[in-house]
């Protein structure tokens, strides 16, 4: 590429889920900046679905599913000397490119800067599930909406690909402070994230990619309990709690053995209705989320054993 047209900013897609790549895509092509850009998306799937879409996106193939590796992936051929990290299920705000590489003119002694991150609200009732996704807003070195100056984001040796789907960024972002570089935060560096209804099974997904917070654990010790403090959110550690209560109290008065699973089960039940909402419940849904629910501490408790075990560090909770 000639240094006269050479990009002051690479931004990376690594992509899965082709149905939202594609309107981020057109987002990005008609994205407004000062500065020069190129867009590199890798994908883990056929780039026959999307390639067509334009011309003017660096297409890579990438035959893994981690994303870290896609990332990495991306930053390898990437010709700016600043590395913006979007995810397909985002898009960008009108100003998202100027704002982040004006943050880091301001500040040439930042390494990095993280934007803010906003929830569109395509849910109809305040729910658990929508809670979730709001606390994405909360900042948190997340590479959803994230810019690298690439000579740090090499230094450090990029992302770690031992982290295939989850903990990649605090890991990135927490090892770049411990080489003595600062990460700042600009609100006006903003990305919309968008909310994946019905995706089943979600809450054991998220339990199972707990499995790499024995090796985050590993890597940054006391920083881990500063920044993410316990693996077991505040819900599922409602439910451990009424396993362990229901198993104490029904060995102890076995009498009482079915008001003690009476109120387990009910327990449940509102954790249940509150993350799909107390409208229109879907008893599929319903059932699907309340399995979820009522296995989460053991198929978390799993998942961290098997990190533990993994990455020869064992993670107390």
């Amino acid at each position: 590429m000639d240094k006269e047209v050479m990009p002051v900013v690479s931004i990376i897609v690594p992509s899965h889920r082709p149905e939202y790549m594609r309107k981020l895509a057109e987002k990005l092509i008609s994205h407004k900046s000062e500065v020069s850009n190129e867009i590199i998306v890798v994908t883990d799937y056929p780039l026959e679905l999307l390639k067509k879409v334009s011309s003017a996106i660096r297409w890579i193939y990438h035959n893994s599913t981690s994303i870290s590796a896609k990332r990495n992936r991306g930053a390898a051929i990437a010709h700016g000397e600043l590395l913006a990290f979007i995810d397909d299920d985002c898009e960008p705000a009108e100003n998202w490119l100027d704002e982040a590489t004006g943050f880091l003119r301001n500040h040439p002694e930042y390494a990095g800067v993280e934007g803010k991150t906003e929830i569109g609200n395509n849910l109809k009732a305040d729910t658990s599930a929508l809670r979730e996704y709001k606390r994405l807003e909360k900042p948190g070195f997340r590479t959803n909406n994230i810019m690298y100056r690439k000579s740090v984001f090499m230094e450090v040796g990029g992302f770690d690909e031992r982290f295939t789907v989850q903990r990649e960024d605090i890991d990135l972002a927490l090892t770049i402070n411990k080489k003595g570089y600062t990460i700042g935060f600009c609100a006006t560096m903003k990305i919309y994230h968008h909310i994946r209804l019905n995706e089943k099974w979600d809450l054991l997904k998220n339990c199972i990619n707990r499995r790499f917070d024995p090796l985050l654990y590993k890597k940054h010790g006391a920083l881990y309990r500063k920044q993410v403090g316990s693996p077991f959110t505040p819900g599922i550690a409602c439910i451990l709690i009424l396993h362990i209560l229901c198993i104490a109290g029904s060995v102890t008065v076995m009498r009482l053995l079915p008001v003690f699973l009476a109120g387990e089960i009910g327990g449940i039940v509102f954790f249940t209705v509150r993350r799909s909402g107390f409208r229109k419940v879907k008893i599929m849904n319903f059932l699907i989320d309340w399995v979820s629910f009522f296995i989460s501490p053991f198929v978390l408790g799993a998942a961290l054993a098997f990190g533990s075990v993994k990455f020869k560090k064992l993670l107390i909770f």
